[in-house]
């Protein structure tokens, strides 16, 4: 689809459900889950809906993908290990490594731009606060500390850093709104 709007096609056609593209930093591929073949897996494809390629094979959902900046690594979410937990693999689907173990749900990871840390929400102290991690699954960090009496409302999610590095946003269900704030600490972004 053109920037306007204009030129829409459909890159995935049938029944299948097929979710959260992502592109790779370097534009040729696009990253995805999809039900295709029961359970949600991963799978990326060139742009135009081409050479499918799957990359994860098993019976639990994984989902929640993002590429790291230099396209060899990929953070997801997946339930393999009986709950929702951060994971890291490289881009061909080989050398799963399970980074938190917790028994909480941990969703959207997301990379620093150096790659060394991933940042993701959970809900494992109270509804959504952000956390970090390093990429290697070390030095686990809580970035906010959101009250637990407010149930999904006030959730914190997405974490972002921005550009500069110098705040960080996130979106909460509260007032259906975008946080902003200071801080010391940097968090990944997607971009």
């Amino acid at each position: 689809m053109n920037a306007d709007g204009s030129n829409f096609h459909i890159i995935t056609p049938g029944a299948s459900n097929d979710q959260a593209p992502n592109w790779s930093r370097d534009g040729r591929r696009l990253l995805f889950f999809s039900d295709r073949k029961g359970k949600n897996q991963l799978y990326t494809m060139k742009p135009d809906g081409a050479d499918v390629q799957r990359l994860t094979v098993n019976e639990f959902e994984d989902t929640a993908a993002y590429w790291s900046l230099d396209n060899k690594k990929i953070a997801f979410t997946s339930n393999r290990d009986g709950n929702i937990d951060v994971y890291v693999m490289d881009a061909d689907g080989k050398n799963v490594r399970r980074l938190t173990h917790t028994k909480a749900t941990e969703r959207a990871p997301a990379w620093s731009p150096d790659g060394k840390k991933i940042a993701f929400s959970s809900d494992g102290d109270g509804p959504g606060n952000i956390y970090v991690v390093n990429a290697d699954g070390a030095g686990l960090k809580q970035l906010t500390n959101r009250d637990p009496s407010v149930t999904g409302r006030g959730a914190g999610r997405d974490p972002q850093e921005a550009p500069a590095h110098r705040s960080n946003v996130f979106s909460s269900q509260a007032y259906q709104d975008i946080h902003s704030a200071e801080s010391s600490h940097t968090f990944p972004s997607r971009n």
